[in-house]
């Protein structure tokens, strides 16, 4: 259950107002990374596989009036408390044993959410990147997912537990189908949303959905690693650098993958507790 709620926006507007006595990054650093640096260097570790000077060039792009702006309709359509209503159905379909700390902070544009196993162990959404309360109905459960799966199957003091391509694949196939499971959204009638993807770009995934199988099958157990990183996020985080793969095409793969375990009787929530390995011999059965 959540053990503390940390809303990050009144040290933003503080950060913000001191720009120009010094330069953003010197700012920023100094007076909100500062503040959360227990988040933001959990994600330069797990997430970006990077050193924090690496974020210098991102937060002197970062548009700070538009930032703070996003996050205060955050706050005025009562985003907090609908976070944590979101998160307390969650917890009663698919219970977590972990306690757990809610962050909302003011990214660098690049994160909406994501869940991390410390210590302890959070999760997080970007406010920057607020859209509606409707895109939280999806975000949030998506996001509690990962974190139970996590919880459950991870150990925090294991720091050579690296993640394959198919573990990352199998989590967001998991997310993506609690996310519409929590509010009982008829599937796939409402699958691009649940996956965070265009109607479009879901018709391209339909459509290549054959050599997208195979292709992430052929990458199934690589590691996530700093030289593996750029073949990760061409199928899980951004749209493809090639133009052909369509974006998030990882999150349907994998959402496809429990779609078809679901059609055979198999739990959510006993799913999003067992290994990946068993996920697969499952599906392949």
């Amino acid at each position: 259950m959540i053990i503390d709620t940390i809303v990050g926006v009144d040290d933003f507007r503080q950060c913000k107002a001191l720009l120009g006595k010094e330069s953003k990054w010197e700012v920023w650093l100094e007076h909100y990374y500062s503040h959360y640096a227990n988040v933001f260097d959990t994600f330069l570790k797990r997430l970006y596989l990077a050193e924090l000077e690496s974020w210098r060039e991102h937060v002197e792009m970062l548009d700070f009036d538009a930032a703070l702006k996003t996050a205060e309709k955050f706050l005025y359509e009562d985003g907090v408390k609908r976070t944590e209503n979101l998160l307390a159905t969650a917890e009663r379909i698919c219970p977590i044993d972990t306690n757990y700390v809610l962050y909302l902070l003011i990214g660098l544009g690049h994160v909406d959410g994501t869940a991390m196993v410390v210590n302890p162990s959070f999760l997080y959404v970007g406010l920057e990147r607020y859209v509606s309360s409707e895109q939280l109905e999806y975000l949030v459960p998506h996001e509690y997912n990962h974190l139970v799966r996590m919880t459950t199957l991870y150990d925090i003091e294991d720091t050579q537990f690296q993640p394959t391509f198919g573990d990352f694949v199998i989590a967001e196939g998991l997310a993506t189908f609690f996310s519409g499971w929590v509010h009982r959204i008829g599937m796939p009638s409402d699958l691009a949303q649940t996956l965070m993807m265009t109607g479009k770009n879901l018709e391209k995934c339909h459509e290549q959905r054959e050599i997208l199988f195979d292709q992430i099958f052929k990458r199934w157990n690589t590691p996530m690693t700093p030289t593996t990183y750029g073949e990760f996020a061409k199928y899980l985080f951004a749209a493809g650098s090639d133009s052909t793969t369509p974006e998030r095409s990882g999150y349907y793969v994998g959402n496809q993958i429990i779609c078809d375990l679901i059609a055979r009787k198999h739990d959510i929530v006993n799913l999003t507790k067992i290994p990946t390995t068993t996920i697969l011999e499952l599906y392949q059965s």
